[in-house]
């Protein structure tokens, strides 16, 4: 039986397999990991009739990690040449990351996001305008963006991916970008 310490330390996970389920299973799907991880509740019970059909949740992590690769192996995306990233009015997408300073790809979504929405005004914008960013300031692309995309809004709250065509910067990522990352002029003070 574990406690509720071990249950924070295997959460991550837990949200990653949840994430493969549809968005009206996903509450009961974690609420069946955790009762399994906590011992509340039995392998074999069921809280709901519409995912009985569905694999026991201890079959999903090796399912997830052979879809993730299929998955991330097909994603593809458009470097879009018509994206202005050295407007003449603002600083250059590349001046503007070095300010930043980010240092993991959920910093690194959330700065070009901000960029693209408050910097740039762009609208609708779309995981291909994250990837053209990632390409600009010559950063390794993550081979799953979109899931990357996915876990900045799940771990950190800094955007929001829900509508990939159209994915929106948080009041916690402005927040985040304007007053929590280094940035040159943040650590002279």
């Amino acid at each position: 039986m574990h406690d509720y310490s071990e249950l924070k330390s295997e959460l991550p996970q837990m949200l990653e397999i949840v994430d493969k389920f549809p968005d009206q299973l996903q509450e009961q799907v974690l609420g069946i990991l955790v009762a399994q991880f906590l011992g509340t509740e039995s392998a074999g019970s069921s809280p709901s009739p519409a995912i009985e059909n569905s694999d026991p949740p201890t079959v999903a992590p090796a399912k997830e990690s052979q879809s993730r690769h299929r998955r991330s192996s097909k994603e593809t995306f458009n470097i879009l040449s018509e994206l202005d990233l050295h407007p003449s009015n603002h600083k250059s997408l590349v001046e503007f990351v070095k300010e930043k300073n980010p240092t993991d790809s959920q910093e690194f979504n959330t700065v070009f996001v901000y960029y693209l929405a408050r910097e740039l005004t762009t609208e609708a914008i779309t995981p291909s305008h994250v990837y053209t960013c990632y390409k600009e300031t010559n950063q390794r692309v993550p081979n799953a963006l979109i899931q990357t995309l996915r876990n900045t809004e799940k771990r950190k709250g800094w955007i929001d991916p829900r509508d990939l065509k159209n994915i929106k910067i948080t009041t916690r990522g402005e927040n985040f970008v304007e007053h929590d990352l280094p940035g040159i002029s943040n650590k002279k003070k």
